[in-house]
């Protein structure tokens, strides 16, 4: 209970704009993860379009609520999406693939290893890697992936709204279009962005140095501070990750984004 209050009182005593707020929950506390018999938990999650969650653990990933795990024998997981049809992506060592059944189909052999995955409405961006890629590429069903654009410097996190691509490169924020146009649209002093969650074309969260900031309609506001690494948002709701805390934060918000996220 004091984990409870410690988490809550972190984010409203930093909250700027608590108005906006309609609700907050954990999902995840060191309790509930030694109930569940999760440990070694690392920074990969995702979040489905019923709020159904999954984290990723050294060798499989498993289901909040009950702890079941994903895979009937160990594999390593880099990073795991949710498609807005309902299925699970990941990507183990250098493929893509899905998971079903207890098991991991490999589907598409990668660039390199430990890359990321941002699912649009339509298409399929991956990025990242072991190897610190600065590139982005887009899924391409005739030729496996076609590369979009090389940033500057390594590509950490990426989001979508519908097919556009939100990406966070050291403390710059760019959109990239379907059409192929790509603007910076936010940057920030301090620490370098770590993660980026799309609400909607006009409006994206994301996680620098421990804190949550919103960029909405070209301004930047602070939401709180020392809450996580991760974030993703699912159906008008932001998932807060702090893997190192044992942590999974789930806050509720008058926004609404597109196509359910």
């Amino acid at each position: 209970m004091r984990f409870l209050f410690t988490i809550l009182f972190l984010f409203w005593s930093a909250v700027s704009w608590a108005d906006t707020v309609s609700e907050i929950s954990l999902l995840l506390t060191p309790k509930s993860a030694k109930k569940m018999g999760i440990s070694g938990i690392s920074r990969v999650f995702a979040v489905d379009g019923n709020g159904a969650v999954v984290v990723g653990t050294v060798d499989n990933l498993r289901e909040l609520g009950g702890g079941r795990a994903i895979f009937a024998n160990p594999v390593k997981v880099s990073d795991c999406v949710f498609t807005p049809d309902g299925a699970l992506l990941a990507v183990s060592g250098n493929w893509l693939g899905y998971c079903a059944q207890g098991s991991f189909h490999p589907c598409l052999k990668l660039p390199d290893t430990g890359m990321r995955i941002a699912p649009g409405a339509s298409k399929i961006y991956i990025f990242g890697g072991d190897g610190g890629s600065c590139a982005i590429y887009i899924v391409d069903p005739k030729y496996g992936y076609l590369k979009l654009c090389v940033m500057p410097q390594p590509v950490k996190s990426a989001d979508t709204s519908g097919d556009t691509l939100f990406f966070g490169v050291a403390n710059d924020i760019y959109r990239l279009t379907p059409g192929g146009e790509l603007n910076l649209i936010c940057r920030i002093p301090g620490p370098e962005i770590e993660s980026v969650a799309a609400v909607a074309k006009d409006t994206v969260y994301f996680l620098a140095g421990r804190s949550l900031y919103c960029w909405r309609k070209d301004s930047i506001s602070i939401v709180g501070a020392d809450l996580g690494t991760a974030v993703r948002w699912q159906a008008g709701t932001l998932y807060i990750f702090d893997p190192e805390r044992r942590s999974l934060m789930r806050v509720k918000l008058n926004d609404r984004g597109e196509n359910g996220k």
